[in-house]
């Protein structure tokens, strides 16, 4: 009877020690396999109306377990008076084709994680319509912009695509490291 009444408090003390935190308790985890950067080369871009502009592009990988990619933000830090409506739209990207860096062509959008004529200098959170698996090989993700017509666009009106600490929302927690990429991408209404 000692014996039976000793298990059971062991057990009520463990999971009392679980609830409040004492305990450890491993999770699986999505992890970035390599800090964020600049989808696009120049140091400042200037771009046409009706462009497509990947702004920047990350991997993620997950040990072991089943979590999921649940959202991704980013701001666009706007270095001049910027008006709502320069950019179209801001979207999620997962690699998908044949050649490396970002093809609209090739590419998979994930659907719903879009918002269409963001706010600049504020969170933008771009949410799947249904959670995003991610496996044990690194998947490569990139965040893109488009930009409205080109009579909408102001000359010389320009951004930053900048990541926040835990940009990219699991299952599990936030994750990712703050990031500022240090390129611009600046208006034109010149068509090209």
């Amino acid at each position: 009877m000692k014996s039976a009444l000793s298990r059971v408090f062991l057990s009520v003390m463990v999971f009392v020690l679980f609830l409040t935190g004492a305990v450890n308790v491993a999770h699986a985890a999505i992890a970035v396999q390599a800090p964020p950067i600049s989808a696009f080369f120049e140091q400042n871009l200037t771009v046409p109306g009706g462009a497509i502009i990947p702004l920047i592009r990350f991997r993620l990988a997950q040990s072991s377990g089943s979590d999921t990619l649940t959202a991704v933000g980013l701001v666009m830090t706007a270095s001049t008076t910027m008006a709502q409506g320069e950019i179209a739209r801001v979207s999620l990207w997962r690699e998908s084709g044949s050649r490396e860096g970002f093809q609209v062509d090739q590419d998979t959008f994930i659907a719903g994680a879009a918002s269409t004529s963001p706010l600049f200098n504020t969170l933008v959170v771009l949410t799947p319509t249904t959670p995003v698996s991610i496996g044990s090989s690194s998947s490569e993700f990139y965040l893109v912009a488009s930009t409205t017509a080109s009579g909408s666009l102001v000359d010389l009106h320009a951004f930053e695509p900048v990541l926040q600490a835990n940009y990219a929302s699991t299952s599990a927690g936030g994750i990712g490291a703050a990031t500022d990429i240090g390129r611009r991408i600046i208006m034109s209404s010149n068509a090209s």
